[in-house]
């Protein structure tokens, strides 16, 4: 599972972003693309830097993005404890988050400025995206919502970046608008791993191959087998039953015979009564597996006009049967 922690940051005093904006059309990205069920997609607002180290601790974001203002002198805006802005230097940033790039793939910087003052960063121990000058908010939302397109339907980062690069150059932007990319050190995981997917392919192949051959019933002689075999542990178990009422009928005949009866000695003659629910209960699911065979016998007289799947549930059904343990 592949976790985007998406972070808003509009502290008082600032322009107006219009992040729930934003979280709504990458949400529905998300909910739209084919690995929607690999990606898990979590928001926070009005975050402080106390907050983030807690989100990132305890969520694991794969993906981190940062939505908020920055500015010329290589500066993010974060909440203080009272909502107002603080302050937090773009490249001290970064190198905070190297202490998670265990789980950290790619820091989204969707705000201003924000790869101002990082020039001294060449090998991120993960993917940074940012915008080296100020952007329009609408071309922010426009490459993000590109960006996520192409990442959540399978794209690595690289290629989601050069796509969502020429989606935003397609709207005639300037190139100094278009967002900036450093190229993580670390190769890319694949979305789905590529062993997933060629089990994934076998399982429909086979699947497949399953419905396109054409089902047979199983024969006839094969089900009065099984009835025959039902018929005969039916006896066993009657048998079986007739036996311990005889020996308790023997037990408690012996006992008032003798002169000195004890309650231990008189009270042997019941135990064998007390077994029976064992070879009761058997019977039972014999009488269970017999109705079964018998109503798969009436509908085996109706096999010339059953479809393939009705047949391949009949043949489960007489599996079912067998299997049964008695």
């Amino acid at each position: 599972m592949k976790k985007i922690l998406f972070i808003k940051i509009n502290p008082i005093g600032t322009v107006n972003l219009r992040l729930d904006e934003e979280e709504k059309a990458l949400r529905q990205v998300l909910d739209l693309s084919i690995h929607r069920d690999i990606f898990d997609f979590e928001s926070r607002g009005a975050v402080t830097t106390d907050d983030l180290h807690q989100y990132l601790e305890l969520i694991k974001p794969t993906v981190l993005h940062i939505s908020g203002h920055g500015n010329e002198e290589g500066v993010l805006f974060f909440h203080d404890s009272e909502g107002h802005k603080k302050e937090v230097s773009v490249s001290k940033f970064c190198k905070f988050l190297e202490n998670f790039d265990d789980h950290i793939e790619t820091v989204f910087l969707n705000a201003c400025f924000s790869l101002s003052g990082i020039e001294n960063i060449t090998k991120p121990s993960f993917h940074i995206i940012g915008m080296k000058e100020q952007v329009p908010n609408d071309t922010a939302l426009s490459f993000a919502r590109a960006f996520y397109t192409s990442h959540c339907n399978g794209k690595f980062v690289k290629d989601s970046f050069d796509t969502a690069k020429s989606v935003v150059g397609l709207d005639g932007y300037d190139e100094e608008l278009i967002p900036r990319h450093i190229q993580s050190t670390k190769p890319d995981k694949e979305i789905v791993p590529q062993e997933e997917i060629n089990q994934e392919e076998k399982k429909e192949k086979k699947e497949k191959k399953e419905k396109e051959k054409p089902a047979t019933l199983v024969s006839e002689q094969n089900i009065v087998l099984v009835k025959k075999n039902r018929i005969k542990d039916k006896r066993f178990y009657y048998g079986i039953i007739v036996v311990l009422i005889l020996v308790s009928g023997v037990l408690i005949v012996s006992s008032l015979s003798l002169e000195n009866i004890n309650a231990v000695f008189s009270s042997l003659g019941g135990l064998p009564l007390f077994t029976l629910k064992w070879p009761f209960d058997k019977l039972e699911r014999i009488k269970k597996a017999l109705e079964s065979i018998i109503i798969l016998e009436n509908e085996f007289q109706l096999s010339d006009q059953m479809t393939d799947d009705q047949i391949r549930m009949l043949n489960k059904q007489f599996r079912r049967i067998v299997e049964a343990k008695i």
